[in-house]
């Protein structure tokens, strides 16, 4: 059978990983390949997308570090070091995947 494991970020962590990614300069450019009257669901689904893609950064840290097949929360406050130190590597990985799902092309 399969487990779940809750992620948690705050929103401080999603702001930090915005500013080391450079993720807002990069999607105001990313958008402007998009009609504006559409820009919006872009811009919302884009950040949707990045603390997602966020989170799943965070499990495969967790899984890393042994993280046990049971259900169980990994916190706001777990990984957080771990997760610094990788992210100014991740950033393409966030992009490309944002990118890949919102099907534009830049």
């Amino acid at each position: 059978t399969g487990f779940q494991v809750a992620v948690e970020l705050t929103d401080e962590q999603v702001a930090h990983a915005k500013e080391v990614t450079e993720f807002t300069p990069w999607l105001l450019t990313v958008l402007k390949a998009v009609p504006d009257d559409e820009r919006e669901d872009y811009r919302s689904r884009a950040e949707d997308l990045f603390v997602q893609t966020l989170c799943g950064l965070k499990l495969d840290l967790a899984i890393q570090d042994g993280l046990t097949q049971e259900n169980q929360t990994v916190g706001a406050d777990a990984l957080i070091e771990a997760l610094t130190r990788v992210l100014p590597s991740q950033g393409q990985r966030l992009r490309s995947r944002i990118l890949a799902e919102l099907d534009v092309a830049v």
